[in-house]
């Protein structure tokens, strides 16, 4: 802002828009504010406004030299000082206001003597018939008109008038020399002034009739402004409406964009998952296959307990028979220590065996808790698609919403248009009548006057007459005043209005185009909701076929055991037979020794041997007992150290070799037992 209270920035904007439409030229069309600083615009438009403004020694010396832009910005203010002086009677030198620095504008690039030189320019050109043509295109804003306009009046104030005493004398001259036929000429134009008073007041009475119908039309007209104004508030709401109809548009593709980032999530997930499911799978065939092994084993080794058991009751029974036969307690001895390694062995292999079943336990289980997990998460998946769905029809049910309120706003739109356009052509007719009317007393008045000075006598009735016409000519004045001050508010509006219907525009095709992509998106989240449905639906299948999968393991499981268990039964019947012919043999045994035929020697013999058998019996009772607190010690460090072997060596094969090296320690040990028993 200046002291003098108008915004330069925006002036120099304004005059620069019109100065590119005057000098209308390729060259100029995409200028700037700052191209002004060059001078080339400012020379063509001074050429237009008068050809002879510049000449030639300007041309040679300014373009054929090329100078800076201080001296090209200087020849131009002394050209305008020049042409205020001669044409415009005024002198530029004297105006301390207006007196434009050259220097600031070409090297220092001052905006304020910029404006200056501009607004001078602009002075020049009110000046000029051709000029004033060319300023009816020149419609920059309120504002700026009010600026320019006060800037305009600074410079009549402030740049001095020359007094032009020569031409009032030449015009004081002109009217001495009036001659008679001129007052004979005025008489009778007087007479026809008096026919034109009659005339005019019969159109007086007209212009006051339609002046009459033009205030109900004004009425009218700004009853339909408010309309336009109620509509104009209408737009804005719909404009807010737009914006936040946008701002949820770019929620929802904020939303969508997170969604599609979750499904491509999800998915990765469920290919791992499927990747886990088949290997989970695998192992599972796996854990079937040894747990039919283990089965297996374990079916053995239920048998060979049974067996153990039955030979502990045989050597309990052989050991009361050893009494009777010492022979045979090395060879029971035998029996036994290889009864035990057997048994160690069948121990330490059962171990194993409910160890590994506990671990294909455990597995199972942690596979059915992954499969709920998944179940769980596509029960997830599918709520968040529904909800998706039911945001998109909402997201649709208000575009359509938006296009009919639209569609009303257009043919508001319309109507008020046909109505405006009947309006302006009354007006533009009634202002034209006007127009026509009010020159014609303009000129009759003037006429009058001049003549009525001359002729007081002749004159005093037409002069009252003419006091009442000219309070009507004053009415009318003020009639036209208000319509031409209506006809701007109409030109306002007519802005508003074009304003509002290129933002309706706008509207229209930013809203159909936000409709159709909004469509597309929602085609888009169709398919792709039912390729997350197909998917969701393939993965269900696959659970289903997972689960019966499991049950028929399951059954086979099942169905094993009952095998397992009918075998069982099998083994215990043939164990009980195998007990029946063992006590049939020894029952057999006995009968065979009473029937024998033997004499008193050989009674009295067996007697003392079979006294020294007893003996024998008692020293190995004592070493059984011996060797049974030494079995139990042996024990318990199996259940330590052996059973640790025994897994280190389901683990490691390599350690077989160890595990044998302590069966033959043993089996030495024994043996060494037996040998100091003989």
């Amino acid at each position: 802002m200046t002291s003098d209270g108008f915004d330069l920035e925006e002036l120099i904007v304004s005059l620069q828009q019109w100065i590119v439409q005057v000098v209308a030229k390729d060259e100029f069309t995409n200028s700037t504010p700052e191209d002004l600083f060059d001078g080339r615009l400012i020379v063509n438009l001074l050429q237009i406004l008068d050809r002879n403004f510049f000449d030639e020694d300007f041309y040679d010396t300014v373009f054929d030299g090329k100078p800076d832009k201080s001296v090209l910005f200087l020849r131009i203010c002394t050209k305008l000082t020049e042409y205020y002086d001669e044409v415009m009677q005024r002198d530029l030198y004297h105006s301390p206001n207006w007196n434009v620095n050259a220097a600031k504008i070409g090297r220092l690039l001052d905006i304020s003597e910029l404006s200056k030189l501009l607004l001078l320019i602009l002075a020049a050109a009110t000046s000029n018939q051709r000029a004033t043509e060319l300023l009816k295109d020149f419609s920059p804003s309120a504002q700026v008109r009010e600026e320019i306009s006060r800037a305009l009046t600074d410079i009549d104030r402030k740049i001095p008038k020359r007094r032009s005493s020569k031409g009032n004398d030449e015009f004081e001259v002109l009217q001495g020399e009036l001659n008679r036929s001129q007052v004979m000429t005025i008489i009778t134009e007087n007479q026809r002034l008096k026919n034109s008073v009659v005339e005019m007041e019969k159109q007086i009475i007209l212009t006051q009739e339609k002046n009459a119908k033009l205030i109900d039309e004004i009425d009218v007209n700004k009853s339909k402004l408010e309309e336009l104004i109620n509509i104009s508030f209408e737009n804005d709401k719909n404009k807010r409406n737009l914006k936040s109809f946008q701002e949820e548009m770019r929620r929802v593709e904020a939303d969508m964009e997170k969604l599609e980032h979750e499904n491509e999530k999800l998915n990765r997930e469920k290919k791992a998952l499927m990747e886990n499911l088949s290997d989970q799978s695998s192992q599972l065939k796996n854990c079937i296959s040894e747990l039919r092994t283990v089965k297996d084993n374990y079916e053995l080794s239920k048998t060979k307990c049974y067996q153990l058991e039955m030979e502990n009751n045989e050597l309990q029974s052989v050991k009361e028979k050893s009494r009777n036969q010492p022979s045979l307690n090395s060879l029971e001895v035998k029996f036994l220590k290889e009864k035990l390694n057997h048994y160690v062995q069948e121990m330490t292999d059962h171990d194993a065996q409910q160890w590994r079943t506990k671990s294909l336990r455990d597995q199972i289980e942690s596979l059915k808790n992954q499969n709920k997990k998944l179940e769980e998460d596509f029960a997830k998946e599918y709520e968040r698609a529904e909800t998706c769905l039911a945001e998109c029809i909402k997201e649709t049910e208000r575009g359509d919403e938006l296009e009919e309120q639209l569609r009303y706003l257009k043919e508001v739109n319309k109507k008020l248009e046909e109505e405006k356009s009947i309006s302006n052509q009354t007006i533009e007719q009634m202002d034209a009548e006007m127009n026509g009317s009010l020159n014609g007393d303009r000129i009759a008045n003037h006429v009058s006057d001049e003549l009525l000075i001359a002729l007081k006598d002749e004159n005093e009735k037409l002069k009252k007459k003419l006091a009442k016409y000219e309070n009507d000519c004053k009415s009318n004045e003020a009639l036209l005043r208000d319509l031409e001050i209506e006809k701007k508010k109409n030109e306002s509006l007519k802005e508003r209005l074009e304003v509002a219907e290129k933002s309706l525009d706008e509207i229209n095709s930013y809203t159909n185009h936000q409709v159709v992509t909004a469509r597309m998106k929602n085609d888009e989240n169709y398919i792709e909701i039912s390729t997350l449905r197909e998917n969701i639906d393939k993965l269900q299948k696959q659970l289903l076929l997972k689960e019966n999968d499991l049950e028929n393991i399951q059954m086979e499981i099942k169905e094993i055991t009952n095998k397992k268990d009918s075998i069982i039964e099998k083994l215990e019947n043939g164990i009980d037979k195998a007990r029946y012919v063992i006590e049939m043999f020894q029952d057999m045994l006995g009968t065979a020794i009473g029937s024998n035929g033997e004499t008193i020697r050989d009674l009295e013999s067996s007697r003392k041997k079979y006294k020294k058998a007893e003996r024998e019996i008692q020293l190995l009772e004592r070493k059984q007992k011996q060797t049974h607190m030494l079995i139990e010690q042996e024990q318990r460090l199996i259940t330590g150290e052996f059973y640790q072997m025994v897994f280190n060596f389901y683990s490691n094969r390599s350690k077989e070799s160890d595990l044998k090296s302590f069966m033959d320690k043993q089996i030495k040990s024994l043996e060494c037992m037996d040998s100091k028993k003989k």
